[in-house]
């Protein structure tokens, strides 16, 4: 593109690399052109993944706090039980003792 030979790193810092009215090749592309309908169906596609992952998330995270909710629930039910058990202990022993 330059019309140039090879080049090194420690040719980079000259500031004469190219004398006045040096000939340039012909321009050539660097990149190729991109079709407007193909970046509009990689974006419509890149547009559904993020979808389903976010109704993915989305389902995971009901999942998660589902799961949290019975957690909490089992919690409270055990510790519950273990009151009424000791509520029912104690007036089995002020029973015995009312009798005695």
């Amino acid at each position: 593109m330059l019309n140039i030979g090879a080049m090194t790193w420690s040719n980079a810092s000259n500031t004469n690399l190219l004398p006045a009215l040096h000939q340039l090749n012909e321009p050539v592309m660097l990149f190729a052109k991109v079709d407007p309908e193909l970046l509009k169906f990689q974006l419509n596609k890149l547009a559904e993944i993020k979808k389903e992952i976010e109704a993915r998330e989305k389902t995971e995270a009901e999942k998660k706090a589902k799961i949290e909710t019975e957690k909490k629930q089992r919690l409270t039910q055990t510790k519950f039980q273990k009151r009424k058990k000791c509520y029912h202990k104690k007036l089995l022993r002020r029973l015995m003792n009312s009798i005695r």
